[in-house]
C-alpha cells in the first residue's frame, strides 16, 4: 500500500491514502508498475473486492440474483488467482456448482482449514446441485463433503419479529 500511496500522492498531493480502500481500480491501473507482481495481485484483489462488495449491495437492492452470482464467481476467481488462498477442493466445488443450471454464483469462504463454498442457487436447482456435488466432488477431491442448505431472510430483525 505504501508504494501505491507514495506514487499517487506524488502526483496528487491532496489525496489522503491510509489503506487500500482509498485506492480505486483506476489508481491501480495507472500506478500498477510501482508494485512487484505478488503485491500487485494482492492489491488488485483487495481493490476489486471492495468494488465487488459495493456492486453486490446494489444487486441485492435491485433483487438481481444473476448480477450477484457473477460477482460471487469473480470474487472466487480473485481469491484463487490474485490472493491465492483457495485450494483444489474449493475450486472443484465452485466449478461443479457453475456447471449446474440454476446456480447463479459461488465462491469460497472461510479458509485456513480448507474452508467452505457459498453458492447462490435457485430453489429448484438444489436437487441437481446436490447430485452433481455427490457424484463429482469425491471423484475430483478424493473425499466427500457436506451440503448445508440455508435460506436468505430479511435479516436479524425478521427472525426476532422486529420491523422498522
Amino acid at each position: 500500500m505504501a508504494l501505491l500511496a507514495q506514487a499517487i500522492t506524488t502526483e496528487q498531493p491532496e489525496r489522503r491514502i491510509t489503506a487500500l480502500r482509498d485506492i480505486t481500480p483506476d489508481d491501480l491501473a495507472r500506478y500498477s508498475a510501482t508494485l512487484p507482481d505478488v503485491l500487485l495481485r494482492r492489491a488488485r484483489h483487495v481493490v476489486y473486492e471492495n468494488a465487488r462488495v459495493l456492486a453486490a449491495v446494489d444487486a441485492l437492492k435491485l433483487g438481481d440474483g444473476a448480477a450477484l452470482g457473477e460477482l460471487l464467481y469473480a470474487s472466487h476467481a480473485s481469491l484463487r488467482d490474485d490472493y491465492q488462498v483457495s485450494c483444489a477442493e474449493l475450486d472443484a466445488v465452485v466449478e461443479i456448482a457453475r456447471s449446474v443450471p440454476g446456480v447463479l454464483g459461488a465462491r469460497m469462504m472461510g479458509g485456513g482449514f480448507g474452508g467452505s463454498a457459498l453458492a447462490l442457487v435457485r430453489r429448484g436447482a438444489l436437487p441437481a446441485l446436490a447430485a452433481a456435488l455427490a457424484s463429482e466432488y469425491p471423484r475430483r477431491a478424493g473425499r466427500t463433503g457436506e451440503l448445508h442448505v440455508c435460506q436468505i431472510a430479511d435479516g436479524p430483525q425478521s427472525m426476532l419479529g422486529i420491523r422498522e
